[in-house]
């Protein structure tokens, strides 16, 4: 099981977040292929409540980076009232070459059978992160990370 662990593991660590992406043609099977890793994603009672649109028109890609994705990009996809998109995953290779930032260790995220704010951060101390951090390290590349 541990091969099977670290093989998983290569596929996380690897793993980027990438905002832009070059023009390609994604072959449908990979497109399948990822489709078919999502669909075996956990649900309460096993009822399975998703369902994935898969777009390929480069007008309506355009228009999904759009902030208001339940009024602007809902109808664009024809989705029906009664359900809420709740999230939108871009894939394909990166416009810029992509560098892998920091995690924070498990003892800093972690507590044991009970809450230790110890490694906890306050909202004060979100907000301050976010006011003072946050724009050194978000939407740069690997040269520009202070």
């Amino acid at each position: 099981m541990t091969s099977r662990y670290e093989s998983l593991m290569d596929v996380v660590r690897s793993r980027m977040t990438n905002r832009a992406f070059a023009p390609a043609e994604i072959p449908r099977a990979h497109v399948e292929m990822i489709l078919g890793a999502a669909r075996h994603a956990p649900s309460g009672a096993n009822a399975q409540p998703w369902h994935f649109i898969v777009v390929t028109d480069e007008g309506a890609k355009a228009a999904i980076g759009q902030d208001d994705i339940q009024k602007q990009v809902k109808p664009l996809l024809s989705g029906p009232d009664e359900l809420s998109i709740i999230d939108v995953m871009c894939f394909g290779p990166p416009l810029k070459p992509s560098y892998k930032r920091g995690k924070k260790w498990l003892d800093q995220i972690v507590s044991w059978d009970r809450f230790d704010p110890a490694n906890a951060m306050t909202d004060a101390q979100i907000n301050e992160w976010v006011k003072t951090t946050r724009h050194k390290v978000m939407y740069r590349d690997e040269s520009r990370v202070d």
